[in-house]
């Protein structure tokens, strides 16, 4: 598949979206804490160490089984969403039912934060001494 650039500039220059960043150290000190439990994608990453900054607010949408779990060692399920959920407080609903679409939907997505919750309280998580 090939890749392709997507420009946000002219959306940020509306005043449409807004572009977060963290710092790399930032990033580094939270891929320390995850990589003991989780694989996570630079985006995942980044996005993860931006909602651990004072005062952060942002959601995090992610279908990916390892930021999920980083998320809920990182105390922070309660700011991470399906799309289908994300979707739906905006008026968008869609089924996420189909073979294809499973991992988006909500269920597939609560399966995941339910796991990864009795794994954090087992223990497994970021302080866990494996």
């Amino acid at each position: 598949m090939a890749r392709k650039r997507i420009d946000l500039q002219p959306y940020r220059d509306q005043g449409l979206i807004d572009i977060l960043e963290c710092d790399a150290d930032e990033a580094g000190r939270v891929r320390e804490k995850c990589c003991r439990f989780a694989e996570l994608h630079v985006g995942e990453l980044e996005s993860l160490t931006i909602m651990l900054q004072p005062g952060q607010d942002a959601l995090f949408c992610t279908a990916d089984g390892g930021a999920i779990r980083a998320a809920v060692m990182l105390d922070l399920s309660e700011r991470t969403v399906s799309l289908e959920e994300l979707l739906r407080r905006v008026n968008l609903q869609r089924s996420f039912e189909g073979r294809e679409l499973w991992q988006f939907s909500e269920r597939k997505f609560q399966q995941t934060l339910k796991r990864a919750s009795i794994d954090k309280i087992q223990g497994l998580g970021p302080d866990s001494r494996f």
